[in-house]
């Protein structure tokens, strides 16, 4: 693995190991789409959705490289 890959591993475990980091990852994952269907007639509007929620996808990626089960505790944890 590679010098920048372990420094964006380290930065997603950061992340996870904190609330408020949690809370901003949460709301990317969010922003992207990736737990909506895209419905559209238009397939220029479906482009655009299907390329956020591919930004999503990479981001899931990302967040389980470390911990597998990395995004059942940023979705399924209680909010206090």
């Amino acid at each position: 693995m590679n010098e920048e890959k372990k420094a964006i591993n380290r930065a997603v475990s950061s992340l996870m190991n904190s609330d408020d980091g949690k809370q901003f990852l949460k709301a990317l994952l969010e922003t992207t789409g990736i737990f909506k269907a895209t419905v559209s007639g238009d397939k220029e509007i479906v482009m655009f959705y299907e390329g956020k929620r591919s930004l999503g996808i990479s981001l899931i990626s990302l967040i389980n490289e470390e911990d597998k089960n990395n995004l059942s505790k940023l979705l399924f944890t209680p909010e206090e």
